[in-house]
């Protein structure tokens, strides 16, 4: 975790917990074929991901870097989630239902629209658009 800053860490070390969380009991929701149950699931993940990322980030020290903050979450999300849910796959824990293809699908769509955040990203500089600061 060479380059994340303190707040980033934390995120990664809690991002990793919730993410091992979810993959458990949305396998075991889709394995007892408990599919109202996934939106529950998926809800709750959500909202810890978002609450988590939106106060460390909050008070996340200023500190000279290139990349935007909102960008460095994404990308530590995208990479973390990603990771975990291949690797479900590859020691198969996964639910007979859950299939690799839609992990990869997934992934692909996801890393499309980090993509497109990184670009839009690259026209401010640490979220300011510049035209904000150099008027």
């Amino acid at each position: 975790m060479i380059g994340l800053s303190r707040n980033l860490k934390i995120f990664s070390l809690l991002l990793t917990i919730y993410t091992i969380l979810f993959r458990f009991f949305l396998s075991d929701s889709l394995t007892k074929q408990h599919f109202s149950d996934i939106w529950l699931i998926a809800v709750i993940y959500s909202a810890a991901i978002f609450i988590t990322a939106f106060t460390l980030g909050a008070t996340e020290k200023p500190r000279k870097s290139r990349a935007h903050l909102a960008f460095m979450y994404h990308f530590v999300t995208y990479i973390i989630c990603n990771i975990i849910a291949l690797l479900w796959h590859a020691f198969k824990f996964n639910s007979p239902y859950e299939k690799i293809h839609i992990v990869l699908i997934t992934a692909a769509a996801w890393g499309a629209g980090l993509f497109l955040h990184y670009l839009l990203g690259r026209n401010s500089i640490k979220g300011i658009r510049k035209g904000e600061i150099f008027d």
